[in-house]
Formats: C-alpha cells, structure tokens, sequence
C-alpha cells in the first residue's frame, strides 16, 4: 500500500473518531445546521454540548442543533427545519445569535426558546 493511501486511510480514522465522541455524534446536515445527537445519559451535561461545538466549530462559522433522537429530525421533506424539529431540538446555537436551550427542557435557562 502507498504512503499517500495510508495516510489517506489515516485522516479518515481520525475524522470518524472526532466526529463521534462520548455522550455525542453527528447526524448529517439540515439547512445551514449540523445535526448533533446527544445521548440521553448525557443531556442534562453541558460540557458535552461544548465538548461538541469544540470538536466541530471553526472560528468563523458554526451552526449546530442538538437533538436528543433521531427521529426528532426525519420529520421533514425540506431542507429547512420544521416547527416540529425545532421544538424538538435540546439547543440551539448559531454563530450570529449565540445558543439557546429548549424552554420546555431547560425552563430556568435564561436563554431559552419557545416555537
């Protein structure tokens, strides 16, 4: 096997094993968000939710929704988040407007959304 194969083989080990880390895992994409599942030992834990927009987020742009099922996101035909994946969403965090927590998970956040 090739040096160039094996390193190829290499980073894409390395990718998988940061992109699914413990307590969380990426979905895919939806709209303009990255679609984090956070295991439902874990969603009460805020530094995996930071320990994921650590991983994932680059300096200039990072929009990420924090859902704690799957299904919570496969409601929907359109690119776009519905109503519904948004109220099932645990936070919610855009590089422009910062994060926010679902006021039905967390009603004493400070910070929280409701749809």
């Amino acid at each position: 096997m090739s040096k160039f194969w094996k390193t190829v083989i290499g980073a894409t080990f390395l990718l998988t094993s940061t992109m699914s880390q413990a307590g969380w895992s990426v979905l895919g994409h939806r709209d303009v968000y990255r679609v984090v599942l956070i295991s439902p030992a874990d969603i009460s834990n805020n530094s995996v939710y930071w320990d994921a927009m650590r991983t994932l987020c680059n300096k200039t742009f990072c929009n990420v929704v924090f859902v704690a099922n799957e299904s919570d996101m496969a409601v929907a035909t359109s690119r776009q988040l519905s109503k519904q994946e948004r109220e099932n969403a645990l936070m919610i965090y855009t590089t422009n407007s910062g994060f926010s927590w679902n006021c039905s998970m967390r009603p004493n956040a400070d910070n929280c959304f409701q749809w």
